[in-house]
């Protein structure tokens, strides 16, 4: 999930990013996909995600400011990126009932 500036303090923000032939890989082993169709797929995916950012966020889809976490997905099981993302929620949950305000321990 993407958002330029500051996001609401219940969402997370989060980008999973690796090697474009490991991406591939894992495509088609998840959705059980031949090689072509997965590229297709990733090419599909990666083209609307950068579209859909630039146009509503005038923003770099790979702008680490954008994101509260950066997970290589397929340098991490896929379970692991899941516990990570959900406690980086919680804990903003926390600091935000904390009422602190402080942005920057967001």
């Amino acid at each position: 999930m993407v958002w330029a500036g500051q996001p609401p303090l219940d969402v997370e923000s989060h980008h999973d990013e690796a090697a474009y032939e490991v991406r591939i890989a894992q495509v088609m082993d998840l959705a059980g996909l031949d090689e072509h169709t997965a590229r297709r797929a990733r090419h599909h995916t990666d083209t609307a995600r950068h579209r859909y950012v630039q146009r509503l966020y005038h923003a770099d889809v790979a702008g680490h400011r954008l994101y509260h976490l950066w997970i290589d997905a397929t340098a991490v099981p896929l379970a692991t990126c899941v516990d990570i993302i959900v406690e980086a929620a919680r804990g903003k949950d926390a600091v935000r009932r904390l009422g602190t305000g402080d942005d920057a321990l967001l």
